[in-house]
């Protein structure tokens, strides 16, 4: 298969650091994977890696926490149409919110979308009710939900209601 993983960052944290590995299993396999990964001016990927790796170019943030992930947000719709081109990829797998509310919204607004799946490595309860709503949407609108432990599948599977 030929699969894009979309991660929020190039820093090594858990998520990317999950991504990377995960792209590294998905090769040793025997596909064809690329990681699309969100980096801020002047950042590369933290470490060498044996597959391609994509970035999108993110502006310099500004404003509260609402206003930069709206801001990641918007860059990733922008960024990947073209990225994501039809037959380029078999599925997408979205690793974090960002991707998965990007990948949301252009499925809303009428981009035919390879099959994608959103990895949940955890929820937070956010005080701002507009970062919930993302939060639920990144994992809502995706074809399949997974999740790194079995705590979380059984957390969606008794009180959200949703296979994982």
């Amino acid at each position: 298969m030929k699969i894009a993983l979309l991660t929020h960052s190039v820093r090594p944290r858990g998520g990317v650091v999950h991504t990377l590995e995960l792209a590294g299993a998905l090769v040793r396999r025997g596909h064809a994977v690329t990681v699309l990964a969100s980096a801020e001016p002047g950042e590369r990927l933290f470490r060498e890696v044996g597959f391609p790796v994509e970035t999108i170019a993110l502006p310099v943030l500004q404003g509260d926490l609402v206003a930069q992930v709206a801001q990641r947000i918007d860059t990733l719709v922008e960024a990947l149409p073209p990225l994501l081109a039809a037959g380029r990829y078999d599925l997408v797998h979205a690793q974090d919110s960002l991707s998965g509310n990007a990948l949301a919204l252009l499925r809303e607004a009428g981009h035919v979308l390879p099959p994608w799946l959103r990895t949940v490595h955890h929820l937070d309860d956010f005080s701002q009710q507009t970062l919930n709503v993302w939060q639920e949407r990144a994992w809502r609108a995706a074809d399949g939900v997974a999740c790194v432990s079995d705590g979380w599948c059984q957390h969606f599977r008794d009180t959200l209601g949703q296979p994982a």
